[in-house]
């Protein structure tokens, strides 16, 4: 995705988030995750969740359908890293707009980061 359309999503879906979200009672067969938190009301968002619910399910090796999605929020990173630093690198201290996706899977909370200018990834350092 190009940085242009990355950043426009980014945007879209930070103002979609926080202007208008929908409660948890939405219905499970809804989605193919089981839902615990409260969804954003945004297609972008929810695409999102999804991608990160999928390539949880293959990493886990279980069915998206046992994927819990627990909550989204919308930080603003201190830094490059995202939230998820790596001891070995260096980063660029510029605060960066991103989001953070909490699913759970057996009862272990994985955690997708992303934000303006990356692609979402799964942090493994929390």
């Amino acid at each position: 995705m190009s940085n242009k359309v990355h950043i426009l999503f980014i945007f879209v879906l930070l103002i979609s988030t926080s202007a208008c979200r929908q409660d948890n009672t939405a219905n499970d067969s809804d989605y193919p995750f089981i839902v615990e938190g409260e969804l954003p009301a945004s297609p972008p968002a929810i695409e999102l969740i999804t991608d990160a619910a999928n390539d949880l399910a293959e990493r886990e090796n279980v069915r998206i359908n046992e994927v819990t999605f627990v909550a989204l929020e919308l930080p603003v990173w201190p830094d490059t890293s995202y939230g998820c630093p790596d001891p070995e690198t260096a980063y660029l201290f510029t605060p960066k707009e991103g989001y953070k996706i909490q699913l759970r899977v057996n009862g272990r909370d994985f955690f997708y980061h992303g934000g303006e200018d990356i692609e979402q990834f799964l942090c493994e350092n929390n």
